[in-house]
């Protein structure tokens, strides 16, 4: 069962997005669709982290880190949302543009709610950067 049930019908994010023009609303069954995995216009979207990808937000925002720290294990809406735009991408293919991908985490956020898209996020996070979640290995020094 996947999360992303539903795109709005006038989703403008899509309208521009390579040589996309006019974008129908043409999602995937909730039953055939993967966790992350959302289909829109006959291509599958995904959200996907690489280090890059982590380094390029982290550029114009809070560190992941210290953002879900700092929030007691959450992220603010705004947060969120840019983590999303950042990690969305074709499946098996490039990234969207952070500015489009905002477009799209606006549309998905109103459609799935937060806990699902937070969900999302952070098991793709966790999934793809688990060296952002892994306790430090301390190990007392030589004598």
């Amino acid at each position: 069962m996947g999360i992303f049930k539903k795109i709005e019908d006038n989703d403008e994010a899509f309208e521009e997005f390579e040589e996309l023009e006019d974008v129908e609303e043409d999602v995937e069954d909730e039953e055939e669709s993967k966790p992350g995995v959302f289909e829109a216009n006959g291509k599958k979207y995904m959200i996907r982290y690489t280090q890059k990808r982590v380094e390029l937000y982290e550029q114009g925002h809070k560190p992941i880190m210290a953002a879900f720290v700092q929030n007691g294990g959450a992220f603010s809406v705004d947060e969120l949302k840019w983590l999303l735009a950042y990690g969305l991408c074709l499946e098996g293919g490039p990234f969207v543009s952070p500015k489009r991908g905002a477009e799209m985490a606006n549309n998905l956020m109103n459609a799935n709610g937060y806990i699902e898209i937070f969900a999302a996020v952070t098991d793709a996070l966790q999934r793809d950067c688990g060296f952002l979640f892994k306790e430090p290995k301390i190990t007392p020094e030589s004598e």
